[in-house]
Formats: C-alpha cells, structure tokens, sequence
C-alpha cells in the first residue's frame, strides 16, 4: 500500500512532466490520481496562500493543484474589489477560497464566511488557521431568504468528501437539518454592514437576490454570485430598475462583458459568474481596464 507521500509524488511528477496536459473539464479532473497535502494558491504576482486537500476530496484545491488556477477572472476581480471594501460577506464559502483570498488582498478587511455543512465547514476552519487568520467569523449556517431558524441541507456526494454538491433546493442525496441566517440580517445590522458579498448556493442565488431588493440592498454596491440557470425577466427587470448592471465573468477569455441573465452555455461542469454591481459606467470601465493575465500555469 502506497504511503501519503508516494501517492503526492505520483501526482506531482505527473504534474511537472514536460507532456504534461492540464485537465479543462471536471471528469478529465476526477481521473487523476488523489492526493493529501496543502496545496498554494496563487492569484496574481502577490496573493497567495494555501489549501488543504485529503486524497482529492476538495475540487478546489484539486484545481489549484492541477491547474494552477481557479476562475482566475473572478479571482481578479474579487481581490479588486475586496481592496476597496471594509466588510464582505462569502455566502456558500465552501473550504474558503474566496475568504482566504479576501483576507489576502485586504487584510484590514472584515470577511463573514458562512457554510452551513459540518464537514465542510471544518476544512473552511483548517484552511482560515493554516493560514494563520481568524476564525471568529466564520459561521456554520446556511444564508437563506426567509425568517426560518432551520433548512434542509441535501448532500448529493459521498459521506467523506468536502466537493460540491450540498443544496437547499435540489432534493437528492441525504439530508440533514442545517441552521439558517435571514439574508436581510447582514444588510440591515447597524454594525459591520458588508458592502461587498460573494453567493455561491447551489441554485438559491436568485432567491437572495430578489430577498435583497426586498431589504433595499442596504449598503451593498457590488455582488460576484454563480448563475446555473437563466434568472427570471422579473429579476432582471428589478435589478436595472434598482441601479445595477449585470456582467458576464468569461473565466477562459479572462473577460467581462455586459449580459443580461443568460444561462450556462456549456456543459463542462465548471461554474459560470456573474458580477452585480451599483457602480457607474466610468468605475466600472477602469475596475476592468485594470485587469491583466498573470497566472502562471503548472
């Protein structure tokens, strides 16, 4: 039986071998070999950091790994705007990407991070403390767009993987009783009001959404959310209306370009995001003229 680190060797000398192809979809990533060990994440030439991975459980770090990258177009512009911010809210963080790298790029920045999966929410833990950060606010809860202290939370993957797959909406895999926070909590507190927030809900997104404009939006002037499906004219219709403008992050391109609601256009299981933001067209414009490709492959 191989030992932890002939497994990590594997992995790596197939990584570094001069033929070396990096996988582009997600099945071709399942198909290499697993691995335990922390992985570094790079995003730009000064923001790094690193990520747990337990013989391939968490997709995340398995594209850090494989890649060398992780949506590198809303990594840009996430660390962009979280400079520019005092408090962000990561709904849906998962094993804390997107709150490491917010802590990177600001460190005065106050990150709330919320994952309503036990186990997962432990990786969240491990990963925010090996890179020596705070955990005070990170939350075990599930954002939601009622009042309901309680949600059913269905897992549609294995009991001792961490990968993708928990939702409030589709009803497969087992379920477990999960705690919730009203949405319209985060934007009406009088203290520690985000004005920068991250949804990643597995098909809920347009539910925070609409429960937002609900609350006013309260102080909140940019959101970086994943769209799996195309969002209703009636939602699309209340977010121009109420000032904001719907971008497509273009991952592959490494874009953003003006849309309005579409869907997910390919089938390779990767996500699709989309920026909302209250900024006019000039801050816009320079927030993207801003952006260049520094990633360094594997």
């Amino acid at each position: 039986m191989k030992s932890t680190e002939e497994y990590y060797n594997t992995a790596l000398n197939l990584r570094n071998r001069a033929d070396y192809v990096q996988p582009n979809d997600l099945q071709s990533l399942l198909q290499k070999p697993t691995f335990s060990g922390f992985v570094s994440a790079s995003v730009g030439p000064s923001l790094s950091f690193e990520m747990f991975i337990c013989e391939g459980d968490d997709l995340v770090a398995a594209r850090l790994f494989w890649r060398g990258h992780f949506e590198p177009m809303s990594s840009q512009l996430w660390a962009k705007l979280c400079k520019g911010a005092n408090v962000a809210c990561d709904i849906g963080s998962h094993s804390g990407y997107y709150s490491l790298l917010a802590n990177q790029a600001n460190p005065n920045l106050i990150v709330w991070s919320f994952e309503p999966h036990p186990i997962v929410y432990s990786r969240l833990l491990i990963n925010i403390r090996a890179n020596k950060l705070s955990a005070n606010h990170c939350i075990n809860k599930a954002i939601v767009a009622d009042k309901n202290p309680t949600a059913s939370l269905y897992v549609n993957s294995a009991h001792w993987a961490i990968t993708s797959g928990s939702s409030l909406l589709q009803r497969a895999g087992y379920k477990i009783n999960v705690a919730t926070q009203f949405i319209g909590t985060l934007v009406s507190q009088n203290q520690e009001r985000p004005t920068l927030i991250k949804i990643d809900v597995e098909g809920i997104e347009e539910e925070l959404i609409n429960a937002l404009a609900f609350c006013g939006y309260g102080s909140v002037s940019d959101i970086l959310t994943e769209q799996l499906e195309p969002w209703s004219q009636q939602t699309n219709s209340t977010l121009t209306t109420a000032g904001w403008t719907i971008l497509e992050i273009d991952e592959s391109a490494m874009s953003i370009t003006n849309t309005f609601g579409r869907g997910r256009q390919d089938s390779s299981g990767e996500s699709r995001n989309i920026w909302l933001t209250r900024r006019d067209e000039a801050s816009i414009s320079e927030i993207v003229s801003s952006f260049q490709q520094v990633y360094e492959r594997p």
